[in-house]
């Protein structure tokens, strides 16, 4: 790290007028749950020897510690405790990534790693969600059979966009827009970026009591993920 490091409120104003501005249009749970403290951790962390990839690996120790809770944790607080891990998770995603920001240590496989780890983090929570409602129901395996379609849906949605840019590219970007807050632009807002808000969502409907049913949430939007994709890919390679 060559330049010194801004003063931390400094920081937090800059990144909440610029990126987190522009981020809250799409990814607003990520701004709202995740970036104000991942940046500020990322600030203290950037003051000693700890590096990107270290936050990197210490985010994916939230996959075995959630598969360890829905297995063994008893089963009435299993689900709020691996959304809570779920959480953790991704906010050590983000850390690692403003870490390597501020101090210049960007690396292709640092980036490949962490896409790695995200990847795993998502399924292993849905599944050890359902793996958990399951245990709390008595036994059988309907809600992990939900889990499981909602983490292949989001993976395949993942797969399918990663293709296209593969081989296409992405689109160059186009002039910007004023954003106009409409309720059509509020509502498309709102659930587009609901993402980030699952883990945590996960673990206040189970504790509001709706049981294995917090589930077709995360299976809703993997399915309208899936069907966005679907559609602007082929309306991509249509033009292409």
């Amino acid at each position: 790290m060559d330049a010194p490091l801004p003063p931390l409120l400094d920081l937090l104003k800059t990144q909440a007028r610029s990126r987190w501005a522009e981020e809250a249009r799409s990814d607003w749970a990520y701004v709202a749950f995740y970036r104000p403290l991942a940046t500020t951790l990322a600030w203290i962390l950037a003051h000693g020897p700890t590096t990107p990839m270290a936050v990197t690996l210490a985010g994916g120790v939230s996959i075995p510690l959630m598969i360890a809770a829905a297995l063994w944790l008893p089963a009435g607080i299993a689900v709020p405790v691996v959304g809570l891990l779920g959480w953790l998770g991704g906010l050590l995603d983000c850390v690692d990534g403003d870490l390597a920001r501020l101090t210049g240590r960007t690396s292709w496989l640092g980036r490949y790693v962490d896409f790695q780890i995200d990847v795993a983090r998502w399924a292993t929570l849905f599944v050890a969600v359902g793996h958990a409602a399951d245990r709390a129901a008595g036994g059988g395996a309907t809600w992990l059979a939900v889990a499981g379609l909602a983490a292949w849906l989001r993976l395949f949605a993942r797969a399918a966009r990663d293709y296209r840019f593969g081989t296409l590219g992405r689109e160059p970007p186009s002039e910007p827009k004023p954003f106009r807050w409409t309720p059509a632009s509020l509502a498309e807002t709102f659930v587009s970026g609901l993402d980030g808000l699952l883990p945590i969502a996960l673990g206040l409907g189970w504790l509001a009591g709706l049981g294995g049913w917090v589930l077709l949430l995360p299976l809703a939007m993997a399915l309208a993920d899936t069907i966005r994709t679907q559609w602007d890919n082929i309306a991509r390679y249509r033009r292409a």
